[in-house]
């Protein structure tokens, strides 16, 4: 259904408009928020902005994220880390806040601030990650609205399905651009209406997710994450795809 409903799509004007994200999107964009912002990696090279916006409100009070591997709502879910040191629940984000102790340390980076590991040593995975600890069982606490209703609220805006080519561009602002992708529809007065051409954003997710209207109820486990589906207030569209 959705492969037929997107022949045709419309090409919109760039700008920034009110987005509902699935949550095939918001895992997305919250994966890249781990790998750039809450690594020690990051921390310890200034490029995390953690470093600079520890204990303040960057985003929505709504927004709760938990790197739980013990969760069993998480497709990782594993006792211990890379290195056999045991997991246990991290706050991320907490009411729209970060802190020091949202940083995900492996036994290296500990080493070097003479911090003990949070357990959050990859296993061996490959080399893109190569020794950079990350959050790999990232939990979204839900909300009280439904996807439907999401729409419903929307007047001008964006369904994204999901993003891809997913890059940072300024981390310690927490910018990052990517394109949509496998589904993008226009959003007119609570309605999706016409298809549209894919589109880059570029945008801080310190901005994007400053205000968050509506979070869903209903939690998907997508990859390293467990989110539901996002409205947010805004999001900045900066080009517009070819075809």
């Amino acid at each position: 259904d959705k492969s037929v409903r997107s022949l045709h799509p419309v090409k919109i004007e760039p700008g920034e408009y009110e987005v509902v994200l699935s949550p095939l999107a918001v895992s997305v964009l919250l994966t890249y928020m781990g790998f750039v912002g809450f690594s020690a990696t990051a921390y310890q090279d200034g490029q995390s902005f953690v470093k600079y916006f520890a204990n303040q409100q960057v985003f929505d009070a709504k927004l709760n994220v938990v790197d739980d591997a013990r969760n069993p709502k998480t497709l990782y879910a594993v006792p211990v880390d890379g290195e056999g040191v045991p997991k246990k629940p991290l706050e991320l984000i907490g009411d729209g806040k970060v802190s020091e102790k949202s940083i995900c340390y492996n036994s290296f980076t500990a080493g070097k601030e003479d911090k003990k590991s949070t357990g959050h040593a990859l296993p061996p995975i490959g080399d893109y990650y190569g020794e950079r600890p990350m959050p790999f069982n990232m939990v979204m606490k839900p909300g009280d609205a439904t996807m439907e209703e999401a729409i419903a609220d929307t007047k001008n805006g964006i369904f994204v399905t999901t993003f891809h080519y997913v890059n940072p561009v300024e981390p310690t602002k927490l910018i990052l651009t990517g394109l949509t992708r496998d589904g993008t529809f226009l959003i007119e007065k609570g309605e999706l209406t016409k298809p549209v051409v894919n589109m880059r954003f570029t945008d801080s997710m310190l901005s994007a997710l400053k205000e968050i209207p509506m979070i869903g109820k209903e939690l998907e486990i997508v990859e390293t994450t467990t989110v539901p589906m996002v409205k947010l207030k805004k999001l900045r569209f900066v080009g517009v795809s070819a075809y």
